[in-house]
């Protein structure tokens, strides 16, 4: 499979290397990371991870 350069630059790999650079530069900490690896952003459909930040969200339990 051959990807273009637009589709690795929006991979969960890159997504996650710039997120933790992000983070560093500006001193902050990562405690939780949530992770629908495979899955369109386009279609919140089928996103465990996504579901559970939004519920950890909602109750209160975000850090």
């Amino acid at each position: 499979m051959t990807f273009t350069t637009n589709a690795r630059g929006y991979s969960t790999e890159n997504q996650s290397a710039t997120i933790h650079a992000y983070a560093m530069s500006h001193g902050m900490k990562i405690v939780t990371t949530y992770q629908d690896t495979g899955k369109s952003g386009l279609d919140i459909g089928d996103r465990d991870a996504l579901r559970r930040l939004l519920d950890d969200v909602q109750a209160g339990h975000a850090q």
